[in-house]
Order: structure tokens, then C-alpha cells, then sequence
């Protein structure tokens, strides 16, 4: 399947032009230009972020398929509030997975150990 894109104007409100024929980087109404993004970059939103092959977006995109996917664990008790998450990992060094098992009380506690105990 073959995507079209249609040409830029030249010039519009909204995409002016410099003298030489370059578009104002710094205008805040610059179009975004698809072109920009780089493949890799598609397949890394589709692969970890919607957790889709490409033909399985395509196939929800152009035929409306929605893709099946796994429930989540449901959530319990309350949050590991962010910033202690961000710490355990990066100043205790305990991966998502170890975090992901404690709950919140534990979680502050393991921060709280390694501060005073530097463990």
C-alpha cells in the first residue's frame, strides 16, 4: 500500500519562507514534516510503546481491527509515588521488576535502608 503525501505550499500563514527558500525553523506554526521521523523511530513507538507489529497497526488503522492484548495485573493498594521509584533505581540500583513487587510502604523503607545503612 502506497502513501501519498501532498506537497507543501510554498508559502501560507502558517509556513513562511526565508529568502532562500528554507522554512523558519524558528516559527512556532511550522507544519510538522513526517519525513522528519525516522523509521527507527516508528518502530520504536509501535514495538515498546503500543506493543503492535507494524502489520497489526496497519491491519487497525486501515480495516479497523483492534489488536487483542493481555490484561495488566490489576493494581493494588496504593502507588510507589514516582520520584521513590526513580531513586530505588537509580541510587539503589533495584530493577522495575524488584519495585513493581513492593508496595508503597516497602518501597519507602527499602530508600529509607539504603540512606542509612548504605545497602
Amino acid at each position: 500500500m502506497t502513501r501519498e503525501v501532498a506537497p507543501e505550499p510554498t508559502t501560507s500563514p502558517t509556513n513562511s519562507r526565508s529568502p532562500t527558500g528554507g522554512c523558519c525553523a524558528d516559527s512556532p506554526l511550522a507544519p510538522a514534516r513526517p519525513h522528519r521521523h525516522s523509521q527507527g523511530l516508528f518502530s520504536h513507538i509501535l514495538r515498546d510503546q503500543l506493543a503492535v507489529t507494524v502489520e497489526t497497526f496497519w491491519q487497525c488503522v486501515t480495516d479497523g481491527v483492534v489488536p487483542t492484548r493481555e490484561a495488566g495485573a490489576p493494581a493494588t493498594g496504593e502507588p510507589v509515588p514516582l520520584e521513590v521509584v526513580h531513586l530505588l533505581t537509580t541510587k539503589v540500583g533495584l530493577s522495575d521488576d524488584e519495585i513493581r513487587k513492593f508496595s508503597r510502604a516497602e518501597a519507602i523503607t527499602r530508600l529509607e535502608m539504603h540512606w542509612t545503612h548504605g545497602s
